[in-house]
């Protein structure tokens, strides 16, 4: 098993060895030693698989806040697709810089995504089939996701009208998400008011018009002073 590096510290690409002969092929497609032996330890328990009809079909961008964060290990098992990664995690010196891979069912690779990265793929060819290894179980209350043509992103899917699900056609932008990562109530409170100030028009479809109406008020007292400039540029 071969780990590759990406421009994206802590997200890799893993070649498995393939052993072939006159009658097909074998291969391991996971084993935690060898994923031991070149540096990843996760202890992964759920498995997950999609099926995607149509070429052009789009996933994504999601991931899920702590302390449900998920590592992901991705393949490919039948057609092909462009699985991407975008680093959410602040302070990182890649911060909202993104890579893609190609898997397939013909080349084998897989994709390892560490927590703390937003995660996507769309496919390359119709009747595609992915399966993917999780750190953490699926929670919704944790569940998020971010445009998949934010522009301060800027993923290039190489697509121009793709197939897309509604959660996903109407999902925010990542300014409008400032604290997506992040665990304390202060934050999250930041995080609120921070996005009423910069974009209430949005609000309504999360939290309901009366609350919103009382978010508007109070909004500007719960705000850092140091995002007022960024986010007044936002609106």
């Amino acid at each position: 098993m071969k780990k590759i590096e990406t421009p994206l510290d802590g997200a890799f690409i893993i070649e498995p060895q393939v052993f072939g002969d006159v009658r097909g092929w074998f291969y391991e497609s996971y084993s935690k030693q060898k994923m031991h032996d070149i540096g990843i330890d996760v202890e992964f328990v759920q498995d997950n698989r999609s099926f995607s009809a149509q070429q052009g079909t789009l996933r994504g961008l999601h991931c899920q806040t702590p302390p449900m964060a998920q590592t992901k290990l991705l393949t490919c098992l039948r057609g092909r697709i462009m699985d991407v990664a975008v680093d959410i995690r602040r302070g990182s010196p890649t911060y909202m810089q993104w890579t893609a891979v190609e898997l397939s069912g013909e080349n084998k690779k897989m994709f390892f995504i560490p927590k703390g990265f937003l995660h996507g793929f769309v496919t390359l060819t119709p009747d595609v089939e992915v399966s993917y290894k999780v750190d953490e179980y699926y929670a919704p209350a944790n569940d998020r996701s971010v445009k998949f043509d934010d522009p301060d992103i800027g993923v290039d899917w190489g697509v121009k009208v793709p197939i897309l699900s509604d959660k996903d056609m109407k999902a925010p932008l990542q300014r409008y998400r400032i604290h997506l990562l992040t665990k304390t109530k202060a934050d999250r409170v930041h995080t609120l008011s921070a996005l009423v100030y910069a974009a209430p028009d949005r609000c309504s479809t999360y939290i309901g018009d009366k609350r919103l109406s009382i978010l508007i008020f109070f909004a500007p007292r719960f705000i850092r002073s140091d995002y007022i400039t960024s986010l007044s540029a936002c609106k």
